[in-house]
C-alpha cells in the first residue's frame, strides 16, 4: 500500500506492505531509507521523545545505506537508539564525508545532500544541523560548494576518507572482519560499530558498507593495511575472515577476536587458544568491546 506516513518521521512513503504471518511491516522511506518495523513496536513511535526518534532514523538509514534493513522491534528499540545518541561532531563531519564519497562514482563528480531528507544519514538531530554539518566540511575545505547547491568532495576529503598509510596504518581506524550474513547485521550496527565509533572516538569501516569500483579483494587488502587495529569476528567462521585476521597479524596489526556463545566451541584450532570477546547479544558485544579497546588500543593524537 502507499500514501502511508512513516512509523518513525510522519513522511508520506514511497511503499509501506505488511506479511501478518509474521506480523511484521516493511516501509521504504525516502527519509528512514528501507526497514522493517514489527507490528507491535509500531506503536513505539508515538510515545518516544525526538531525540530517539531521530536517533532511530538514523539507523535505518545508515543501516538501508550500507546495503542492510533493520528490523525494529520492542526488544531492540532502546539499543538501536542508544547506538546513533550522542555522536561526537567529528564522526558526524566522517559520516557525511563517506556519505560524499559514496555517492560520487570518481573523484570531481558532484551531488547534493537535500537537508529535509538526508540529515538521518549523519545522525544528525535535523535539517538545520546537517546544513552546519555540511558548512563546516566545506568551510574546513573538504567539500567545494557550487552555487546551484551542487557538492564536490576535494583532494583533502578524500585523503580523509581514504588516507595514505605508512607501515603501522592510519591511527584510529578499524577494520572489521566479519560475515555478510543479514542477520549478523545487528551486531555490526548495534554492537560493534557504537563500540568503535561512539564510546572510543575511532572509524570503522566493514566492506558491506563500503560503495567501490574497485576489484573486492584488492580493495579489502587496502583497507586491512590502513587500518591501526582489526576487529574479527567469528560467528558463523567464515574462511574469509580467519584470512583477513591472519592478513592483519603478518603486517603487525593488532586484532581483538569476537565470536558469539552459540559459535564459540567451533573455533578454529589455529585460533581457538587465542583471547575471544565472548559474546550473547549486541549490547554486551558493544560493552566489552569498548573495554577492550580502551585497555589495548592507543588513542589517535589529536
Amino acid at each position: 500500500m502507499t500514501g502511508t506516513a512513516c512509523f518513525l518521521c510522519g513522511l508520506e512513503t514511497d511503499d509501506i506492505s505488511q506479511d501478518f504471518d509474521t506480523r511484521v511491516y516493511f516501509v521504504r522511506c525516502r527519509r528512514c531509507g528501507e526497514y522493517r518495523i514489527t507490528m507491535e513496536c509500531s506503536s513505539n513511535p508515538r510515545s518516544a521523545d525526538e531525540t530517539t526518534l531521530a536517533a532511530i532514523s538514523a539507523a535505518t538509514r545508515q543501516a538501508a545505506e550500507s546495503h542492510s534493513t533493520l528490523l525494529l522491534r520492542t526488544d531492540n528499540w532502546d539499543q538501536v537508539a542508544a547506538a546513533h545518541k550522542n555522536t561526537p561532531v567529528r564522526q558526524k563531519v566522517l559520516k557525511v564525508l563517506r556519505y560524499s564519497a559514496a555517492k560520487s562514482r570518481s573523484p570531481g563528480e558532484f551531488f547534493r545532500i537535500q537537508e529535509d531528507f538526508d540529515y538521518p544519514a549523519f545522525d544528525a538531530a535535523s535539517p538545520q544541523e546537517c546544513r552546519f554539518l555540511v558548512s563546516h566540511a566545506t568551510d574546513s575545505g573538504y567539500l567545494e560548494s557550487m552555487s546551484d547547491d551542487a557538492l564536490t568532495l576535494t583532494v583533502k576529503g578524500w585523503d580523509a576518507v581514504e588516507p595514505l598509510t605508512g607501515t603501522a596504518g592510519t591511527p584510529g581506524r578499524c577494520f572489521v572482519a566479519m560475515s555478510f550474513a543479514e542477520q549478523l547485521d545487528e551486531a555490526y550496527l548495534l554492537g560493534i560499530k557504537p563500540a568503535v565509533e561512539q564510546d572510543c572516538g575511532l572509524l570503522a569501516i566493514r566492506m558491506k558498507e563500503l560503495h567501490h569500483n574497485d576489484d573486492i579483494c584488492d580493495r579489502l587488502l587496502s583497507e586491512i593495511r590502513q587500518a591501526q587495529f582489526v576487529i574479527a569476528d567469528f560467528t558463523g567462521h567464515r574462511n574469509g575472515v580467519y584470512y583477513e585476521a591472519g592478513f592483519a597479524r603478518a603486517l603487525g596489526r593488532d586484532v581483538i577476536n569476537c565470536c558469539r556463545d552459540t559459535d564459540f566451541d567451533l573455533l578454529h584450532f589455529d585460533t581457538n587458544h587465542l583471547s575471544h570477546i565472548k559474546w550473547k547479544m549486541p549490547q554486551d558485544l558493544r560493552q566489552q568491546l569498548t573495554d577492550r579497546i580502551r585497555a589495548t588500543i592507543v588513542a589517535p593524537a589529536k
